[in-house]
């Protein structure tokens, strides 16, 4: 059955404004992980991911592909070798404990001879160049990306000074014999290390350079392309502490959940984020959306978890639901939930306006949204009365999908916010995609934001083969300003979706403090009515009791309709 009249809500009261608003920040719900184990200490052994020698006798001469050459030679010519590695393997957080280069000479006249590393402070390339004669100890002819003595990346980028630009002071010298393995280490190269895991430094890795004073004191080493022979970089560090904040947000304890809500939090680092509800078997969560507010925390913004539930799935009453963080608990919340009738209603409208929010005076109209399976907020009156709602939509298209674009991906779709709808509140950008390397949206043109993706979608595993196919991103529809908006949404790099939508928010970004429930009349049926009460931590009102007409759904007697 369905009403579509619009009517002024039955106001019970909007007082005591921070009696309920505040409830969903209750201590137990802002929880830390149990700390992890002791540091320990580690090794990783590397070979450089590049090198390259530059000649000071051939401005765009180079060697790639040959030996590493350092010093000068007979004919006054100096010789300087760049290498660099990646320290990816390195966890975040880690202390670098001691750093050792060692490197095979290859040919050398007789004599011992100084080699220092410098750290470099601007990146370089390493083409296919091969140089001339043997080991390639005269300069070959440059290629795209060899670093010269000219170009840090030959023909397009010039070093600041010819030779390499690298800070003055050696992090480490060693004297190299005609042959043999030497090796580099000391403070200078732990702390070049540090600053490059850190990201206080650009890691372009270091510079050798030889006793260019002395003539015919070139050594020649051994490159990457000489296998086990190579340059090999020995790092021993200390793994940090993982970062075990985390917060389970929603729903919150002692809360009354109805229609399509959101089950989200944080953690800063994560394998695997699950939940179980009623003791249940454990339901994976996709984690890693942006959520900028836990930077300073966390180090870092990828950090949201989130998905969309159906609360009238689980029938209406009293629900339980944990959350787990790598197998941690971090939250335990009872919660109830209100349906008014089916799992999912469909052909139901329903308008009303609510007086006196969220100031005296003041008053907001709510609309049934099939979607939401509650009432949102679609206008705010202030004295001006209400504007209208999507008279701005210029996007022609029906669904804002790209069929093409969804079957190229391997099958995928934008779900919501759909094309040409109304959204308040906090909510969900929300789909599913059968195999994604990565999901990301972009909003009015913006930069790309990442989505969690990899959330438990059963619905999917007909089309999909599998069900951990879901993506979405909680967003409070405020921050981006009343009016319409675009969303595009891509599936590794391939846009699927371009949906155009209206947002309405009743003030600030974010409202705090308001409280205010509301009966309204002839919902779902034209004898039932629902009760409303204002959500902080949706921006929204829910469903928060259902008054059914008929005779089992009848308030005993004696019952108050306001006790929950």
């Amino acid at each position: 059955m369905s009403t579509s009249i619009p009517t002024r809500a039955v106001r019970t009261f909007c007082r005591e404004a921070t009696r309920a608003a505040h409830r969903w920040r209750a201590p137990a719900l802002v929880l830390l992980l149990a700390t992890a184990a002791g540091a320990h200490a580690e090794q990783v052994v590397l070979a450089p991911v590049r090198d390259n020698t530059i000649f000071s006798d051939s401005l765009n001469g180079s060697n790639a592909r040959g030996d590493i050459f350092v010093g000068r030679n007979a004919g006054a010519s100096r010789r300087r070798g760049l290498l660099a590695f990646d320290l990816s393997a390195i966890p975040a957080g880690a202390k670098i404990d001691s750093v050792s280069l060692r490197m095979t000479v290859q040919d050398a006249r007789a004599g011992t001879f100084a080699v220092a590393l410098h750290r470099l402070t601007r990146d370089w390339g390493e083409g296919t160049s091969s140089g001339a004669g043997p080991g390639g100890g005269q300069p070959g002819t440059a290629t795209p990306n060899d670093a010269t003595w000219q170009f840090n990346f030959f023909n397009s980028s010039s070093w600041s000074a010819p030779g390499g630009d690298f800070v003055a002071g050696p992090s480490a010298s060693s004297a190299v014999a005609s042959s043999g393995s030497p090796t580099w280490s000391g403070a200078g190269m732990v702390a070049d290390v540090q600053a490059w895991h850190d990201g206080a430094a650009g890691n372009f890795g270091w510079i050798l350079s030889g006793e260019e004073n002395i003539s015919s004191s070139v050594r020649s080493f051994a490159s990457r392309e000489d296998g086990a022979a190579g340059p090999r970089l020995t790092i021993d560090y200390t793994a940090g502490q993982p970062n075990t904040a985390a917060t389970a947000e929603s729903p919150a304890a002692g809360s009354v959940q109805s229609g399509v809500g959101l089950i989200r939090g944080w953690a800063c680092e994560a394998q695997q984020v699950s939940i179980a509800i009623d003791g249940s078997d454990r339901i994976p969560i996709a984690w890693g959306t942006s959520r900028a507010d836990t930077q300073g925390v966390c180090g870092d913004a990828n950090n949201g978890y989130g998905m969309v539930i159906a609360w009238g799935l689980l029938g209406s009453g009293t629900h339980r639901l944990q959350t787990f963080v790598d197998d941690a608990p971090i939250g335990d919340v009872e919660f109830e939930v209100v349906t008014i009738g089916s799992e999912f209603e469909t052909g139901l409208s329903g308008e009303y306006v609510l007086e006196d929010f969220p100031a005296p005076g003041d008053a907001v109209r709510v609309t049934w949204s099939e979607a939401d399976q509650n009432f949102i907020v679609t206008g705010v009156d202030t004295g001006e009365g209400f504007a209208g709602v999507g008279e701005n939509f210029v996007d022609t298209s029906p669904d804002g999908r790209f069929p093409a674009a969804e079957q190229q991906v391997g099958g995928a779709m934008h779900e919501s916010p759909a094309q040409h709808t109304v959204q308040s509140g906090v909510g969900l950008i929300r789909g599913w995609a059968c195999a994604a390397q990565q999901v990301s949206i972009a909003i009015d043109g913006g930069a790309p934001i990442l989505i969690a993706y990899g959330t438990s979608r059963e619905d999917t595993r007909g089309v999909c083969g599998n069900a951990n196919t879901g993506y979405g991103m909680v967003i409070a529809w405020g921050l981006l300003g009343n009016g319409v908006h675009h969303l595009q949404t891509f599936i590794d790099g391939v846009e699927i979706a371009n949906v155009e939508f209206e947002v309405i928010s009743i003030g600030s970004e974010f409202e705090t403090g308001l409280a205010g429930e509301y009966r309204l009349p002839g919902f779902p049926g034209t004898e039932d009515s629902v009760d409303i009460r204002w959500s902080e931590p949706d921006q929204n009102f829910l469903i928060v009791r259902f008054n059914d007409a008929s005779p089992q759904g009848a308030i005993p007697p004696g019952e108050n309709a306001w006790d929950y």
